[in-house]
């Protein structure tokens, strides 16, 4: 009687283990291989002009009142964070262009186009910010308006 239940358990154990083993083995099989992700700078001409790469559009319903819609994009490529404390800003002399297609032909139905100023509050220091940004700016020296 021992025998029998001792091969049970190990035949139970040799089981479980062999399925657990087909599971790993399953799952590495068909998991999808990593995609690279997107360099921002594969268009030829933006390459040479990286203030005015938009590297991402992002199009979502607001989650606070979902009878909004969010638009958001990003421009200037690869701005690591130990790129600070001046960061690139963005370029004065750039349109930066949000076209909208409301119905699907292709056409922009209408176009978010915006263009930024600088304020420099202190031209004494080449400084980006003259101390912590508080939530009034004030130790903010390179203030960008749009």
């Amino acid at each position: 009687m021992k025998h029998k239940r001792f091969l049970l358990r190990a035949l139970t154990a040799a089981g479980t283990l062999a399925l657990g083993l087909t599971m790993v083995a399953t799952s590495v099989l068909i998991t999808a291989p990593a995609a690279d992700a997107s360099s921002h700078r594969e268009a030829p001409l933006i390459s040479k002009d990286a203030y005015a790469d938009n590297t991402d559009t992002y199009v979502f319903v607001s989650p606070e009142n979902p009878d909004n819609v969010v638009l958001m994009g990003s421009w200037i490529p690869f701005e690591g964070p130990e790129g600070g404390p001046n960061y690139f800003e963005w370029d004065e002399n750039v349109l930066y262009d949000i076209h909208v297609d409301n119905n699907g032909d292709a056409v922009p139905d209408f176009t978010y186009t915006l263009q930024a100023s600088v304020d420099v509050q202190n031209p004494a220091t080449f400084l980006y910010n003259t101390g912590p940004i508080g939530a009034d700016g004030s130790n903010w020296n390179r203030q960008q308006r749009y």
